[in-house]
């Protein structure tokens, strides 16, 4: 890809980014992700190819792929890729000695690396990529006056300076820096913290998690583990770390015994599964079944534990009966957290909905309008025209309220997620009649509510 499509296999060099080789494409974190997994792997085909041609061809394949992770500048798979090589050097060595040397030439290999990552500069002449110079929503104009700003985008509501407040800080990407992650994992943390004991649901992630923060472009929180926290809870959070404990304690017990080929595989698996684990903290891909790492993550982990000894009928028929009654528990905690939080959400939003006061006010402001099933009316404080935000939905439910006078951290409430549990109505017909006021056509408006 580099020799054949050079403007695809690397992104160019922006004002604050220097430019990173993406491999096959799909972002400069996509495909490294893959190679973190693969590098012990790789290091394993090493230690065991014979002289000769073999090992030519394992050492050229081993160099590839730290070559490309370094390049690619990705610190999560960097962080991933030589957590696995440490965890490999400590396992595949029987001596303390040998283990010594190799967290040494580990240790060393990733200064290096590091500071060749830190080689590239960034182009001040460089054209913002297209991503990064999205356009703004369509603003429309009617009969009644707005302020002439836009309202804030969606991806603006946490970071920015309170309204006035220019931000002039410079946002270079830095090794120790979160990219905007440290924001969202926050806001996810969080937004858990709602329904903490079984979480949201699986698969819910996308859904629930909304892109907020200033500093960050995803609508996933990007780290397996609160990922797994937002849909499962403690309960799914323990039983993965559980899992994945039980599988690395598997390996650690076969290696007491193993010597040779045996030990060196049963390393380079440990390796491949601490790279994984070391990833997840950075991505969320341990459950996205589309991931190009999920499946060798979880095989290594399988690999790992195969040996484990099955437990006796009457064992394994308790435990069958144990994880059942504990899911059927999970079931009722759900619907008791989901309620909670329903209620929890509806006193907050009912505060700030009384806080506006009649939806007509001389401070209504601006509008945002996200789709036909939800629009939002701002309203005016002090100078801020933006400082106040009610959401409502097709049926009149408000499903969410702003409070930004505590920019850069506004106050958000949010049932956006699960509408019909919101027991805070407004008029339909009237926020209908002011979004279209201020120029939003019928057309894009709930057709059932002209």
């Amino acid at each position: 890809m580099l020799v054949f499509a050079h403007d695809r296999a690397v992104q160019p060099a922006t004002s604050v980014l220097p430019a990173r080789y993406q491999g096959l494409g799909g972002g400069p974190n996509t495909a490294m992700m893959m190679l973190a997994v693969a590098l012990p792997l790789g290091v394993y085909a090493l230690l065991e190819a014979r002289r000769g041609r073999p090992r030519a061809a394992a050492l050229a394949v081993t160099l590839l792929l730290l070559g490309s992770i370094v390049a690619s500048g990705s610190r999560g798979a960097i962080a991933g890729a030589f957590g696995g090589l440490f965890v490999l050097g400590v396992a595949a060595s029987t001596t303390w000695r040998q283990r010594a040397l190799a967290v040494a030439g580990v240790a060393t290999l990733f200064v290096v690396a590091v500071a060749v990552t830190r080689i590239p500069d960034p182009n001040p002449t460089a054209a913002p990529l297209p991503s990064a110079s999205e356009p703004p929503p369509t603003q429309f104009h009617g009969p009644r006056a707005t302020v002439p700003e836009a309202a804030p985008r969606l991806q603006d509501d946490i970071g920015r300076p309170p309204y006035g407040v220019g931000e002039t800080a410079r946002k270079p990407r830095t090794l120790f820096g979160s990219s905007g992650r440290a924001q969202a994992w926050d806001g996810a943390l969080h937004l858990g913290l709602q329904r903490p004991l079984a979480g949201f649901g699986f698969g819910t992630e996308d859904r629930v998690f909304v892109d907020r923060y200033a500093d960050f472009n995803s609508n996933v929180p990007e780290n397996s583990y609160l990922g797994l926290f937002l849909q499962l809870g403690f309960a799914g959070l323990v039983a993965f770390v559980a899992f994945a404990g039980t599988a690395l304690a598997a390996g650690a017990a076969r290696l007491r015994s193993a010597r040779g080929a045996e030990r060196h595989l049963t390393a380079a698996l440990a390796g491949a599964l601490a790279a994984g684990l070391l990833l997840a903290g950075f991505q969320s891909y341990l459950y996205a079944v589309g991931n190009n790492a999920t499946a060798a993550v979880w095989l290594a982990a399988f690999l790992l534990a195969a040996p484990l000894r099955l437990p006796r009928a009457r064992r394994a028929f308790l435990a069958v009966g144990g994880v059942a009654f504990v899911l059927a528990a999970l079931v009722g905690i759900g619907i008791l957290e989901r309620a909670h939080r329903a209620d929890d959400q509806s006193h907050a939003l009912r505060r700030a909905v009384a806080e506006i006061g009649p939806l007509d006010s001389p401070q209504l402001d601006q509008y945002r309008y996200f789709s036909p099933q939800m629009q939002c009316l701002l309203y005016r404080r002090g100078r801020d025209p933006f400082a106040l935000e009610l959401c409502a939905d097709t049926e009149g439910r408000v499903v969410e309220t702003i409070d930004r006078r505590s920019a850069p951290k506004p106050q958000i409430h949010s049932l956006r997620d699960d509408p019909s549990r919101s027991d805070v109505r407004v008029d339909r017909e009237e926020v209908t009649r002011l979004v279209h006021a201020m120029g939003v056509p019928l057309d894009w408006l709930p057709q059932e509510r002209r």
